[in-house]
């Protein structure tokens, strides 16, 4: 990407500089992961919109009607036929800024050092926490959709362990095993085994204690590791994700886990166009260098393949 300035406070070379500082410094932010915004990590991105478009829809089907038994010359069949609905969702646009001084610049091509990346890794990053806030908070205001914010998504709270207390760290290591096995078979019992639950999400602390806590007294396997070894469902630890995002988002702010059969047919996130750093505005004595995405939130096709058990 080009960034061309007809600057009359910057002279020829000082410009020549500036636009090839630009040019190292955008391909720099894209070079930059951040593997803690877990959005962009587990969930599957859909990008088939184009960034011109307003929203984002899709069609489901259903059967109407069953066969019956006729009799001879029966004339009067039961009639079959197909229902549909269309689920539309808004695509925003969202943005940040950020500039440099005409004496910055001057400065940094006087004695040939680069020009400060970090504002526009900090532009990026401020775009993509937005984005993951959204995945999974939703936005009201935008009428953007997110994980926590689907009311078709089910939920209910732990039951009491024989401590009298739902909490995992109050719960014996068979109690945690029987908690993760119930919200598996649910979702695959609910859905009358159309979804396979493949990935359980915990806040940091309980994947934290149920990777590092003894399955039994003396025993050299986890909690985790028994439950990758011997579920149907969950079958390796990899599928068993710290998520910093889902901490505290239970009713009353408890913790909660997440069971899933996470694929992009079940849900994406709807990203018409990742972030864009446009040419280079002057104002006054500053140079502003502007970026822009379109997104559309957590777009959840299937919510039965999906559970939040509260309060563990």
């Amino acid at each position: 990407m080009a960034f061309i300035t007809d600057s009359k406070v910057l002279d020829a070379a000082t410009t020549v500089f500036f636009n090839r500082e630009l040019e190292h410094i955008i391909s720099r932010t894209y070079d930059t992961k951040y593997a803690e915004l877990s959005a962009m990590s587990l969930f599957a991105v859909n990008s088939e919109a184009n960034p011109g478009d307003t929203s984002v829809v899709y069609r489901s089907f259903d059967q109407r009607g069953v066969a019956n038994i006729i009799a001879d010359y029966g004339k009067d069949l039961p009639r079959v036929d197909i229902g549909g609905k269309e689920v539309i969702t808004p695509l925003r646009e969202m943005g940040a800024s950020f500039a440099y001084s005409h004496r910055e610049i001057q400065s940094a091509q006087k004695v040939g050092r680069p020009l400060e990346s970090r504002r526009a890794s900090v532009c990026r990053r401020s775009i993509e926490e937005l984005m993951n806030d959204i995945a999974w908070d939703g936005d009201a205001q935008s009428n953007l959709p997110g994980f926590f914010s689907n009311s078709d998504v089910a939920s209910s709270t732990a039951v009491n362990g024989a401590a009298g207390t739902p909490q995992w760290s109050t719960k014996t290591p068979d109690e945690i095993i029987y908690d993760v096995n119930i919200v598996c078979s649910t979702i695959f019992k609910n859905s009358k085994g159309i979804h396979r639950p493949n990935q359980v999400w915990l806040d940091l602390q309980n994947w934290n204690y149920i990777n590092s806590t003894p399955r039994a007294s003396g025993s050299d396997q986890t909690i985790a590791g028994f439950i990758a070894a011997n579920s149907p469902f969950i079958t390796s630890l990899d599928a068993i994700k710290p998520v910093n995002e889902i901490e505290n988002k239970g009713t009353s702010a408890v913790e909660v886990m997440v069971v899933s059969e996470n694929n992009a047919e079940n849900a994406e996130l709807l990203i018409a166009e990742d972030t864009v750093f446009h040419p280079v505005q002057e104002r006054g004595l500053e140079f502003l260098i502007q970026a822009t995405a379109v997104f559309g939130g957590l777009q959840i096709r299937y919510p039965k393949a999906f559970y939040i058990l509260e309060n563990v």
